[in-house]
């Protein structure tokens, strides 16, 4: 199954398609032939959302921005 991306090429701002292969996820431009590997972009996503998650902890808000209380 294949997934298209438009206009989200980093190189050319081309149509990009999304798609497995036997060595795992990547993207593809078909305009300009750029290649990229989408486990590098799922472990980015994953340590952004870790760090968001850390900071509203350590700051003691929640999601809404409210102040979290202790009792």
């Amino acid at each position: 199954m294949v997934w298209w991306k438009f206009r989200s090429c980093p190189r050319c701002d081309g149509d990009m398609f999304i798609d497995r292969d036997q060595y795992g996820w990547y993207e593809h431009c078909i305009q300009c032939g750029h290649i990229g590997d989408l486990v590098k972009r799922a472990a980015l996503g994953q340590q952004l959302a870790y760090s968001t998650r850390e900071r509203r902890r350590r700051v003691g808000t929640s999601k809404q921005g409210k102040v979290a209380s202790d009792g």
